[in-house]
């Protein structure tokens, strides 16, 4: 058995991440009066852009513009993928049919995945003004309904907190961490960052905090959907990976998360780099952390979906045996433990779990629609 599906076995096929996982009953209204900005964090003394406090956006379609693509796996691609399908849990039926998708809502997409320091940041800022607060081990929503972010350094089976540390009532991001990209987050966790960040910057927050349901018209930042994902990774390319068709430790770093930005083709560390950046130069779309989407996810949907701005099916099937009579939200890009030989960091790899889930290997990045 191979190390990635030992990993993955192991996270999934526990029966539950905490006490909370059952599906919770629906919390109060997230407070309406507009609060006064806070203060940021003080980022460390070596500039980078895992420390800046508001998110680099990269533009994907333009105002006014369009994109069509090629969306999923053809056979041909699955064919020379020798490794593929020699392990009877992992499947790529979900890949296919390959399909056209034409996109055309305006939007940007994080250069970068979102960071401890970014997380600690906005999240701070949502605590001193009433949206969140830590209770027990957990950063949850105001209400102790939603929890967001795992804050235990020992949880075990792949779930401790390394990033993130509690001092006092505040987050601070751990020592030489705080430009690693934010994992053991929930999709709740990722998607209220995006309305913490929106409310912040005085943009119009995207997801109702009771149902989650998004407003498609909001002008705040998001979650990417999954094709807007996919496109942002692959243009019009049919790479393997998000810069071409070879892997290696020039281009992914196995057993950890790096930097934000890390591979970028320069010497670090006394070593080569390769620049794993998309064609559009989004850095970490193949490796570092698995990516939250905003879509629920469903094993036959590429045979359903719609041509135009596909946001995903209405409602989630669930993953067995890992997700159970549970839906199960999208994720995207593979992570540090994803072993490139079984194919997991492939652009077109599609994986999921409960939006209540949290791993080390996921984290998140955001868009926003341009007007």
């Amino acid at each position: 058995m191979k190390k990635t599906f030992v990993f993955l076995l192991v996270c999934f096929s526990l029966s539950a991440c905490s006490a909370g996982t059952e599906t919770p009953p629906t919390p109060s209204a997230e407070p309406t009066a507009t609060p006064e900005p806070s203060s940021t964090l003080t980022p460390p003394q070596t500039p980078s852009m895992g420390f800046s406090p508001e998110p680099h956006l990269t533009t994907i379609v333009p105002a006014g513009g369009t994109a069509v693509f090629l969306m999923g796996s053809t056979d041909e691609e699955l064919e020379a993928q020798s490794y593929l399908g020699k392990n009877a849990d992992y499947y790529t039926d979900d890949e296919q049919p390959a399909h056209e998708v034409t996109l055309t809502v305006p939007y940007a997409i994080g250069t970068y995945e979102v960071t401890n320091f970014q997380y600690c940041d906005v999240m701070n800022w949502a605590m001193e003004n009433g949206y969140a607060k830590i209770e027990g081990n957990w950063l949850v929503d105001s209400t102790g309904t939603f929890q967001f972010l795992s804050l235990d350094p020992k949880f075990g089976g792949y779930r401790s907190q390394l990033g993130i540390r509690v001092e006092g009532d505040r987050l601070e991001p751990v020592e030489k961490a705080a430009d690693h990209p934010v994992n053991v987050v929930t999709w709740y966790g990722a998607a209220a960052f995006a309305n913490f960040l929106s409310r912040k910057n005085g943009l119009e927050v995207p997801y109702d905090p009771t149902t989650w349901e998004w407003d498609t018209a909001s002008n705040g930042y998001r979650l990417p959907t999954e094709a807007e994902w996919e496109y942002a990774a692959r243009g019009n390319e049919r790479y393997v990976y998000a810069w071409g068709d070879t892997m290696g430790t020039q281009y992914n770093l196995y057993g950890d998360t790096h930097p934000v930005g890390y591979f970028d083709g320069t010497e670090k560390k006394g070593k080569p780099t390769g620049d794993n950046s998309s064609p559009f130069g989004v850095f970490d779309m193949t490796g570092n952390v698995w990516e939250w989407c905003w879509d629920w996810y469903a094993r036959g949907y590429y045979a359903v979906s719609p041509a135009e701005d596909p946001l995903g099916p209405e409602t989630g099937e669930d993953r067995p045996p890992y997700d159970v009579d549970s839906p199960t939200k999208v994720w995207r890009g593979g992570g540090m433990l994803a072993a490139d030989y079984m194919g997991y960091l492939r652009i077109a790899k599609r994986w999921s779990a409960g939006p209540h889930k949290f791993l080390m290997e996921t984290g998140f990045r955001i868009a926003r629609t341009l007007g």
